[in-house]
């Protein structure tokens, strides 16, 4: 199926860490002439329109409703409008968490791409996910009251699904081919997953800039130059690492640098030293290729880009796949685990700058730099994707 002109469906979940990486692979297909629809949340119009892309928004749905409301509804939605509008596409793409992905693709019969912007699974990861990922995880444990309503809102809505089991489902999901935004090294049982199916293409970074980002003042700042970020979830628990840090390195010889997300600000924190930089948001790749460490929660993105950027990394994971992030960020030997909720401000700031002296640290940072920026990333994953259709 060799074609000049290509017409793609992308269909996804409303949540910034799975949408964000696909963006640039969009950008990149509709730059190559091709067009991308895109299925998604409406309040995520901007972004997919800056992308090139066409958002068609969820049927029924409001970005109003509450989270939870969201939460039950956005993969019922996501394949009920991308099954009302499918016709004349030659390729589905869809990111891994979209569970129905796998029926979707059964009932549209056109070529499919499954994106993953996290680790590919399989049943064994998902059992240490499972196990380790936390009261929070977002819908994989029995434990969790959201997931208990979420099994029992689609148990009767099995038309959506190829197996009778939803984990099944996400392991037996994977296409003809399957784009992991990571490295193989990084992956974990690596060997599992066949290399003519699974391309690891590396993360999808992209200048991360826009009008709304501060400046910041590199130039003023003492060496080292410790970044700390810990994602959004739990922005109230999140002040008390954050206060753990500050009063880590407060009036040291370095500089830290803190990214609080939009609901925590300076007048928050106690004890703010001159060598102490706090900003509701920064470009993080840019920080990052200032920066000597990163304190991180372990999410995939920040994990990637930290990996990019060659900067050794202090983890402490509290949900989801960040323990397994971390476990294979400590296998790697580029990153420590450290309880920073448990931990008090002398070990948090021995830990940190014996990690940036470590020269085994700084040579698998190097190593895994060189790696992940060697990959192509989504200039790869557009070539595999044309090539797949191509052999169609």
């Amino acid at each position: 199926m060799k074609k000049a002109h290509y017409r793609f469906l992308f269909v996804n979940l409303p949540y910034s860490g799975h949408i964000n990486p696909t963006l640039p692979l969009v950008k990149r297909l509709v730059n190559a002439g091709h067009t991308v629809d895109y299925v998604l949340d409406p309040s995520f119009k901007d972004t997919v329109e800056a992308a090139g892309a066409t958002l068609i928004p969820y049927d029924n749905y409001a970005s109003d409703w509450s989270d939870v409301h969201k939460y039950m509804k956005a993969f019922e939605q996501a394949y009920a409008t991308a099954l009302r509008v499918s016709g004349d596409y030659d390729c589905l793409v869809y990111e891994a968490y979209f569970v129905f992905g796998y029926k979707l693709s059964k009932e549209l019969s056109i070529p499919t791409v499954r994106l993953f912007s996290t680790f590919a699974f399989n049943q064994s990861i998902l059992e240490k996910i499972r196990e380790n990922g936390g009261p929070h995880l977002t819908f994989m444990t029995s434990k969790n009251p959201l997931y208990v309503l979420f099994v029992k809102y689609y148990e009767n809505k099995k038309e959506m699904m190829v197996t009778d089991d939803f984990f099944d489902e996400i392991v037996e999901g994977n296409q003809k081919l399957n784009i992991v935004y990571t490295s193989r090294k990084f992956q974990p049982q690596a060997d599992e997953f066949s290399h003519d199916r699974f391309s690891f293409v590396g993360p999808s970074i992209e200048d991360n800039y826009s009008d709304d980002m501060p400046s910041v003042p590199y130039e003023e700042m003492s060496r080292p130059i410790i970044y700390c970020a810990m994602g959004t979830l739990l922005p109230r628990f999140l002040k008390k690492v954050y206060q753990k840090c500050i009063d880590a390195f407060a009036d040291k010889e370095c500089s830290l640098i803190l990214s609080v997300g939009e609901e925590l600000n300076e007048d928050d924190f106690e004890g703010v030293g001159d060598n102490i930089y706090i900003y509701s948001k920064v470009p993080q790749v840019d920080v990052l290729n200032q920066s000597d460490v990163f304190i991180t929660h372990g999410g995939m993105n920040s994990a990637n880009e930290g990996l990019s950027c060659g900067v050794p990394m202090v983890v402490h994971p509290f949900v989801n796949d960040e323990p397994l992030i971390a476990s294979q960020l400590t296998t790697l030997k580029v990153a420590k685990q450290l309880d920073l909720k448990k931990s008090d401000a002398y070990e948090i700031f021995e830990q940190t700058i014996e990690l940036i002296t470590n020269e085994q640290v700084k040579k698998a940072c190097t190593e895994m730099k060189e790696i992940m920026q060697t990959l192509g990333a989504n200039e790869c994953a557009v070539t595999k994707i044309l090539d797949y259709l191509e052999s169609q």
